[in-house]
């Protein structure tokens, strides 16, 4: 877990990843790093709510299918205590296999696996554009 606390003299955007497998971790946080964020990490559902809990993100970006906690379960309870955080999904499920349950669902927006760094910087700057519309 990497964990800090915001600076009132640090404006970057902090985003919380949350994805098991630490291979991808590391490289959202190299990629995003890069890309001008702030990131912290975490590596399963109930150490990213814990996290959330403790500090304000501007956006979270969080793996659907982890072991205790998977993403659905993760975005709901986020949603439940900050309904203007927007949550980004990422899997490597089929459209088709989650699209009914994407509707109903607290997701903001699912990025579907694999997608490239480009991709995922595009989507998380129109996510936090104030008209963004969840889809």
């Amino acid at each position: 877990m990497v964990e800090e606390k915001r600076k009132s003299e640090d404006k970057r955007v902090w985003i919380l990843v949350v994805e098991e497998e630490k291979s991808i971790r590391d490289l959202l946080l190299m990629a995003l790093s890069k890309a001008g964020y702030k990131v912290t990490l975490a590596s399963s559902g109930e150490e990213g709510l814990e996290l959330f809990y403790k500090e304000s993100y501007d956006l979270i970006l969080a793996d659907l299918t982890m072991s205790a906690m998977d993403g659905w379960t993760l975005a709901g309870l986020v949603k439940d205590k900050s309904p203007g955080t927007p949550f980004c999904l990422m899997t490597g499920w089929d459209v088709q296999d989650i699209e009914p349950k994407i509707k109903k669902s607290a997701v903001d927006f699912v990025l579907f696996k694999p997608f490239g760094l480009a991709e995922l910087k595009k989507t998380i700057e129109r996510m936090l554009m104030p008209d963004f519309k969840k889809g």
